[in-house]
C-alpha cells in the first residue's frame, strides 16, 4: 500500500511511504513534521551556554 504523496504510513516509532510486503501491524496515515533549527554561525567552538 502506497501512501498519497506527503503523507506517510506511521508504525509505532517509524514511518513509511509504502508499508513493506505482507506487513501485519497496526498504522495510519499522517505527516512528517521534522523538528529541528539551525544555529547561528559563530566563530567559538562551542554550543549553548555555560552553566
Amino acid at each position: 500500500w502506497k501512501a498519497p504523496d506527503g503523507i506517510y504510513w506511521v508504525c509505532g516509532k517509524k514511518a513509511y511511504s509504502e508499508l513493506p510486503q505482507k506487513w501485519k501491524d497496526s498504522c495510519t496515515l499522517g505527516i512528517i513534521q521534522p523538528v529541528f533549527f539551525t544555529l547561528p554561525r559563530s566563530d567559538s567552538t562551542f554550543l549553548g551556554a555555560p552553566l
